[in-house]
């Protein structure tokens, strides 16, 4: 959240709560909160700096847009949805390369998103500069399952065990579409964001 003043602060520790409640390495389950889980991270695969900045991206898309990009009747079923689904488009509203920012950290392979917060950190001052934002490239590596699918089991304060989610396949991103708008509040957020879990 972002004050008034400018400052931000983190208001949401429902992970860091769960974990004193219930263990989070029991096998065949992966613990966060649906609507922001990465698909690795759904599917029971290693995670790493890019499943967060996934996570940060679909921040920044409900920033954006006003609403999440996956919903279902269930934590399974939007989890799913972050493995197989593409989010529905951007405005045109928006500028280009904010919309092209969002696309790149919502990729479904991880090793096509920004790579950690300081690669995230420089592709964002580059859409607030007008400039397509950019991303080293990397050699993707098939992730290895680290667990198998198990029943979905509830924890406290809206966080949730998913199941792992085996053999879901994820389509390659849409295009992004170019034009010109706004969302440099938006980005100056994540921007911020981003430079605070760089720091931690």
């Amino acid at each position: 959240m972002l004050t008034q003043n400018g400052k931000v602060k983190i208001t949401d520790f429902g992970i860091a709560k769960a974990a004193s409640a219930v263990p989070l390495t029991r096998t065949g389950m992966v613990v966060g909160t649906a609507q922001y889980v990465s698909p690795e991270q759904a599917q029971g695969f290693p995670v790493n700096a890019a499943s967060d900045v996934y996570s940060l991206g679909v921040v920044g898309y409900e920033l954006l847009s006003g609403k999440r990009p996956f919903t279902g009747d269930s934590s399974v079923s939007i989890a799913l949805a972050h493995v197989s689904n593409n989010p529905p488009p951007l405005s045109t509203g928006i500028s280009a390369p904010t919309r092209e920012l969002i696309s790149i950290a919502m990729r479904k392979d991880p090793a096509t998103r920004f790579a950690d917060g300081a690669e995230f950190q420089q592709a964002i001052a580059d859409a607030r500069a007008g400039r397509r934002p950019t991303k080293t490239f990397v050699a993707a590596t098939p992730p290895q399952p680290q667990a198998s699918t198990a029943e979905l089991a509830a924890v406290p304060n809206g966080t949730t065990h998913v199941p792992a989610l085996e053999h879901a396949q994820a389509p390659a991103p849409a295009p992004t579409k170019k034009s010109g708008g706004f969302g440099i509040g938006v980005l100056i957020a994540l921007f911020t964001l981003v430079a605070i879990l760089g720091a931690v």
